[in-house]
């Protein structure tokens, strides 16, 4: 299921997503979600990939994902989501079956995440910012790669490249290469 870049879609991730047992798929990029990410999506046990980057989420992880055992990929930066990643999760990294775990480091105490964003101030300047449009960095904990933020409509994005099925990619980048496969 994917509902990427809908501004209008607003409200809650509803519990009943756990209900979808036979959902690989859950992409709610760049709209407007609140609240937190139901513990419930830990029984959507088919789950592969879950984008929720650039919402509005909050909250903490849930220790229910570290029971998706098929979970491939889980990308929840640009939210105001806090916390400590789950050991669980962490052990999904750690025994190769979650290959892509994106989140806002310094606002997630998260030792396995593969990729980490940080936010600069406002008025920073750096990597690129022009001090008033929030900079931020991405950090590939992989290889320690780090990466400038780019224009897009004339705000700064979080940009990162990261070696994805041996190619070099921005992550944001991958997930469209990937959404559009599906289609192709």
């Amino acid at each position: 299921m994917w509902l990427d870049y809908n501004p209008g879609l607003s409200g809650t991730i509803p519990a009943a997503l756990g209900q979808l047992t036979n959902l690989q798929s859950f992409s709610l990029v760049e709209s407007s979600l609140s609240g937190s990410i139901p513990s419930e999506i830990g029984m959507a046990e088919s789950l592969v990939e879950v984008w929720l980057y650039w919402n509005n989420l909050a909250g903490s992880i849930p220790d229910e994902i570290g029971s998706m055992l098929n979970l491939m990929i889980f990308e929840i930066d640009g939210n105001d989501i806090t916390g400590v990643m789950p050991d669980d999760v962490c052990e999904l990294v750690q025994n190769g079956v979650l290959d892509w775990l994106v989140a806002d480091c310094d606002k997630v105490d998260c030792p396995c995440c593969t990729s980490c964003n940080y936010a600069m101030p406002d008025d920073s300047g750096l990597f690129g910012g022009n001090g008033d449009t929030g900079s931020s960095f991405e950090a590939n904990i992989g290889d320690s790669n780090l990466a400038n933020t780019a224009e897009w409509n004339g705000k700064a994005s979080k940009v990162s490249l990261t070696k994805y099925n041996g190619s070099t990619q921005s992550s944001h980048a991958t997930h469209h290469l990937r959404h559009n496969s599906h289609f192709n």
